[in-house]
């Protein structure tokens, strides 16, 4: 194959090349806007709840339940948030190494993963992954978030686990996102220090029991959390991803702009060539006349 073939057969590869992430960097751009619409909705819906949680965390009634307090013998629970595919720089890596810190500290009896990157690797790693959990967000639904937060309650409820940590990559902006380890479980009072209770503690009357009031408050808690940190995930990796397609395809554009310099050279090299050997040609045609 001639040197030209090849640089148009490289060039015609590129370009293919370049239209695939072109074409991602457009379909993430799409994704991230429409997980920070939900996360900004969502961000106004857990501010309605707070003040209900630091009612009842000073409530006479609740303030000596369990779910306020660390117990003595303690069983951790971790749900880690990664993608389902690659592509996405450092994403998947950085949580990941976070999770894995945070779990030397604190031994887990159960974990439960968002995404089939997070979920392979810690069954090769042989932890005790739950195998439902990540099928319920093959899409962000509040239907998956509903299904976790009452996973989560039915564990605290058995004393399976006592201690829930939420592993997730946080939102600090459009171009900036950190992975950060939250507690869910127990709700600590130093946690929400900064919240005022939504009534007088004492003179709030919780109908038909305090018990009821707080389980179904901390059903509504545990899925607006879990929701909340499943949006800002997504956000941050469809933002990872599109500056990932975005670099990937001005990389191609540099080696197209190369490319197809080389090609003319090429081109103008065999145009010469054929010149001159015409040329040539000619004038040994003319010296045997």
């Amino acid at each position: 194959m001639s040197e030209l073939a090849e640089l148009e057969r490289h060039i015609q590869s590129i370009q293919q090349t370049r239209q695939i992430t072109n074409a991602m960097y457009l379909t993430s751009s799409s994704k991230m806007r429409k997980a920070l619409k939900l996360y900004e909705d969502n961000k106004t819906y857990m501010t309605g709840i707070y003040p209900v949680l630091k009612l009842l965390m000073q409530h006479p009634a609740c303030k000596d339940l369990p779910v306020f307090h660390r117990q003595q013998e303690r069983k951790y629970g971790y749900i880690v948030i990664t993608s389902d595919q690659g592509l996405a720089g450092s994403y998947n890596t950085e949580v990941l190494a976070l999770a894995e810190e945070a779990m030397q500290a604190r031994k887990p009896s159960l974990l439960y993963v968002v995404g089939n990157v997070g979920d392979d690797y810690f069954r090769q790693k042989h932890y005790n992954v739950n195998p439902e959990f990540k099928e319920q967000f093959r899409q962000i639904s509040k239907r998956g978030a509903r299904y976790a937060a009452q996973t989560l309650f039915d564990e605290i409820e058995d004393r399976s686990i006592t201690d829930f940590y939420l592993v997730y990559t946080r939102m600090e902006s459009v171009f900036q996102h950190k992975p950060v380890v939250r507690r869910l479980l127990p709700l600590i009072a130093e946690d929400y220090e900064d919240q005022r209770p939504l009534l007088i503690p004492e003179e709030a009357e919780l109908l038909p029991s305090p018990e009821s009031v707080l389980s179904h408050t901390l059903n509504i808690y545990l899925m607006g959390r879990i929701y909340h940190a499943v949006v800002q995930s997504y956000a941050a990796e469809h933002s990872v991803r599109m500056r990932a397609m975005e670099s990937a395809t001005r990389n191609a554009d540099e080696m197209l702009f190369l490319l197809r310099k080389k090609a003319n050279q090429a081109r103008q090299e065999k145009i010469t060539q054929e010149i001159t050997e015409i040329a040539s040609g000619s004038m040994a045609i003319g010296g045997d006349v």
